[in-house]
This record gives C-alpha cells, structure tokens and sequence, in this order.
C-alpha cells in the first residue's frame, strides 16, 4: 500500500510542475486514465467540475485530480456536457464487482474552456481493452498576426 501511494507521489509532483511551468494563456488539455472516480459532489470545485458529472463517490485518486484541477486551473472536460451515461462510462468491470465507471478524464484549462465542444466516449470502439476511448473535439480561434 505505501508504495502504491509513492508511485502516486512520484507521478503528481512532476506532473504538476509541467502543468505550473506553462504560461497562464496557454492551451494546456491534458487527456488520460487517472483512475480517478470524481463523482458528482460539486462542493468547493465549482469552476473545476462542471454540472454533468457522473454520480457515484469520489475516491482516493478523484479527490487528489480535484485538487490537481482546483491547485493549476484545470476543468474536467466531460462533466460539462449533458450526455446518456452510457456515453460518459469510461471503464467497464469484467469482474462485475463495480459495472461501470467514469476513469479516463480530458482536462483543460480555464481560459481554453469554451473551445472545448464535446467530450464523449466511444463505447462501439473495439480497441482491445476494457477501456473507452474518448474523444474531445475542440474548435480554436487564433487570431492572425499584424504583418508590416
């Protein structure tokens, strides 16, 4: 167990001082397993975990990516739009101890918000996992450089 929770450690330092070394106006989207249930429960993440959330519990994993989010200004890209659940699973158990459940998160930052679109999982995929891929569909407006 206490290694387990090392290797945790020894992933989230680094990984939050990639994501405080990037410029505040950067487009930073960070897409990947966390194995982390966030749950529904929106208290004191507001700005971080939008209003479609899958319920359920947090769990050790979800509250460290809450506070990773809420800590380098980071939004969890598929509770913000309003889908089946059945489109927000991420993961199903083979073992059918916990059915289904939301691991696999897109996270990007505040100021980039908006130009996220979509955020669903594809459960017809057959990638050869018990994983779902995700897919975020972005739209970005950059606006075009004064030439003299």
């Amino acid at each position: 167990m206490l290694q387990r929770r090392r290797k945790k450690i020894n992933f989230i330092n680094p990984f939050e001082d990639v994501l405080q070394s990037a410029r505040a106006h950067d487009l930073q989207v960070v897409i990947g397993d966390f194995y982390a249930g966030v749950g529904n429960v929106r208290n004191y993440f507001e700005l971080f975990l939008g209003p479609h959330a899958v319920p359920g519990p947090t769990n050790d994993n979800g509250q460290r990516l809450l506070d990773t989010c809420a800590s380098n200004n980071l939004v969890i890209g598929q509770s913000l739009f309003p889908h089946r659940l059945i489109h927000k699973y991420t993961w199903t158990s083979s073992a059918g101890t916990c059915p289904r459940a939301q691991l696999d998160h897109v996270l990007i930052n505040r100021w980039w918000r908006r130009s996220l679109l979509d955020c669903p999982s594809h459960r017809g995929a057959d990638i050869g996992s018990d994983h779902k891929p995700v897919v975020a569909k972005l739209r970005l407006k950059i606006a075009s450089a004064n030439r003299p």
